[in-house]
C-alpha cells in the first residue's frame, strides 16, 4: 500500500514542487522533506480517501476512528495524511508536529467513541 515506510532511509531534500492534493506544501523552498514528490502525493490522496470511506484512521502512531471527516476539519485531516506522506524533517517526530492543541480539539470533535 502507500503507507511511508516506517524506517526513515530516505535523505531530507529542500523544498516540494508540483504537489496537487498536497498542494499546501508547495513552494516552500526552505523546509525539507524526505518523500515530497508526486507519488507520496498521491499515496496521501488514497489515504485521506480510505479515511472518509472507511472512518478508520491509521498511522505509525496511533489508530482512531472517526466520524465523517469530510464535515469534521477536512483540511486538518488532509494535512495529516499530507505529513505522513511527505515526511518533513523537523527536530521534533511527527506526533509533535501534528499533536498540538489543534490535535486535541480535532479528536474531541471527530473522534467517533462508539465503535
Amino acid at each position: 500500500s502507500n503507507h511511508p515506510p516506517e524506517n526513515i532511509s530516505e535523505p531530507c531534500t529542500l523544498g516540494c514542487d508540483h504537489l496537487d492534493f498536497c498542494s499546501n506544501l508547495n513552494n516552500r523552498p526552505l523546509d525539507l522533506f524526505r518523500t515530497c514528490n508526486s507519488k507520496h502525493d498521491e499515496g496521501a490522496r488514497v489515504d485521506y480517501q480510505s479515511w472518509v470511506a472507511t472512518g478508520f484512521i491509521q498511522t505509525p502512531l496511533v489508530n482512531l476512528t472517526v466520524h465523517n471527516i469530510t464535515t469534521c476539519r477536512p483540511d486538518v485531516w488532509k494535512g495529516i495524511a499530507c505529513v505522513l506522506q511527505t515526511q518533513p524533517c523537523t527536530k521534533k517526530s511527527h506526533g509533535n508536529s501534528i499533536c498540538n492543541s489543534v490535535c486535541v480539539d480535532l479528536l474531541d470533535t471527530c473522534l467517533d467513541r462508539s465503535r
